[in-house]
């Protein structure tokens, strides 16, 4: 049992190529959440979620997907746009490139689909 930010984690799912420390809440599992080298980016996920952890659901294929929060039955992820030219606006990239943020969406709108939650 791992304890972080007072919080024990009492298993462990697959994320990734990975092990997640996690707790189950809800229909999923908060865990310990991956730093971000950016500090921007890592400041913007800590206030979506003061705990510093992410909250991960599984999908239809038995993968997990990661958000940066659940509040209620609604689980949140956010994306830091930081210049005009960002990943995240997808009209503005070449096909290939859209496609992989899109996956990424269709993947966590799935997740939430399955456990019924909101997503913000």
């Amino acid at each position: 049992m791992l304890v972080h930010n007072q919080v024990e984690y009492n298993t462990k799912i697959k994320w990734g190529r990975g092990n997640i420390q996690a707790r189950k809440e809800g229909k999923g599992y908060f865990g310990k959440r991956t730093v971000q080298h950016n500090p921007r980016v890592n400041n913007y996920e800590l206030k979506i979620n003061t705990n510093n952890e992410s909250y991960y659901l599984q999908g239809s294929n038995g993968k997990y997907v990661q958000f940066e929060n659940m509040v209620n039955g609604t689980v949140q992820d956010g994306k830091l746009v930081m210049s005009g030219k960002s990943y995240y606006h997808v009209d503005d990239m070449p096909g290939f490139a859209a496609n992989g943020v899109l996956k990424q969406a269709y993947r966590q709108l799935d997740a939430a689909n399955i456990a019924g939650y909101k997503v913000e």
